[in-house]
């Protein structure tokens, strides 16, 4: 008899627990759904409320430094790199320098990279200069080559990657950026300053 009673409690208790953790389910399932809720009303009400999203067509960040003085590879190649913005002054993660460097190393022999040989030679240089492996996954690797090649600098020949044409750096700058992309910045530029009444 003893038994029955303590079994009976035993399964009273049960189900009160099991109903305690079904409404503790039904009530984070409120509070998610209101929280749900509040994002999209603060959505509506001030993301949503967004004038006009103005997208450039190009834009180009331009630097001036120091003239190059006793400056060793790595260290004009960043200034280079700081200069036309792809790297923004005391970021850490300057992967890039690495990426345009071994494809300028690769330019002296005329050789194609693929992005997986980037990413080696880029950890081997890392390697040799005692610098953090930081940066260096496939997808950051791509992400670098694409910058690059959105300045003119790197051309993507069917999967692999070159500098563009094999022609010096100097060259590029004259050519590409210089007398075709800040030529087209700076026209329109003046043309909206030119609508002014």
């Amino acid at each position: 008899m003893n038994a029955i009673v303590a079994v009976d409690k035993a399964l009273i208790l049960l189900a009160s627990i099991c109903s305690l953790v079904k409404c503790l389910f039904y009530l984070k399932l409120l509070v998610f759904k209101k929280l749900k809720l509040f994002k999209l009303r603060y959505y509506y009400l001030f993301v949503g409320r967004t004038i006009s999203r103005d997208v450039p067509l190009g834009e180009i960040t331009l630097r001036k430094y120091e003239k190059p003085g006793n400056l060793s590879e790595r260290e004009l190649i960043r200034k280079i790199c700081l200069s036309v913005g792809l790297l923004q002054p005391g970021d850490s993660r300057d992967v890039v320098v690495d990426v345009f460097h071994t494809l300028l190393n690769s330019s002296k022999s005329k050789k194609l990279m693929s992005s997986d040989e980037v990413k080696i030679e880029v950890v081997k240089l890392r390697k040799k200069q005692n610098l953090a492996l930081r940066g260096i996954a496939e997808s950051n690797i791509r992400r670098q080559l694409k910058r690059l090649r959105d300045l003119f600098l790197v051309e993507k020949v069917k999967n692999d990657y070159r500098i563009t044409e094999w022609e010096h750096p100097k060259d590029l700058f004259n050519k590409k950026i210089e007398e075709y992309y800040l030529e087209s910045i700076k026209g329109r530029v003046k043309e909206y300053f030119n609508a002014l009444k």
